[in-house]
């Protein structure tokens, strides 16, 4: 098993973007572990859309757009409910990979500690 973990959570302090856009690609599932979550509720969406511009550009994920909202199963819940977004507090979230960007967080969304577990089972 292949795992690259990232530290995102430097968007989520006061007078960040309250967002992260994590590329998804040659990996099978994510998961997001967010440590007391306030302010905005964090929502979860994901596109295949990188922005590429055809004969110009690939695009990334900064140009990434077309959002759609994605459900993630909440694995700290007692019935690992399928959940798109997460009010507060604290929650670890996995996702199968759905698409080739997964983007989480809001505006006026604020956290302790946002960690991201990229895993690739080989």
């Amino acid at each position: 098993m292949l795992a690259q973990y990232l530290d995102v959570s430097s968007n989520f302090v006061s007078g960040g973007t309250g967002t992260a856009i994590v590329e998804l690609s040659n990996y099978d599932y994510c998961v997001v572990q967010f440590v007391t979550l306030s302010g905005a509720a964090a929502s979860f969406k994901t596109t295949l859309d990188s922005g590429a511009v055809e004969g110009s550009t690939d695009g990334n994920a900064l140009t990434a757009n077309n959002y759609l909202d994605v459900y993630g199963v909440d694995i700290t819940s007692s019935t690992n409910a399928l959940v798109k977004s997460l009010a507060s507090g604290n929650g670890i979230i996995r996702f199968p990979v759905v698409g080739r960007y997964l983007k989480i967080g809001g505006t006026g969304c604020l956290a302790t500690k946002v960690l991201v577990m990229l895993t690739k089972i080989s």
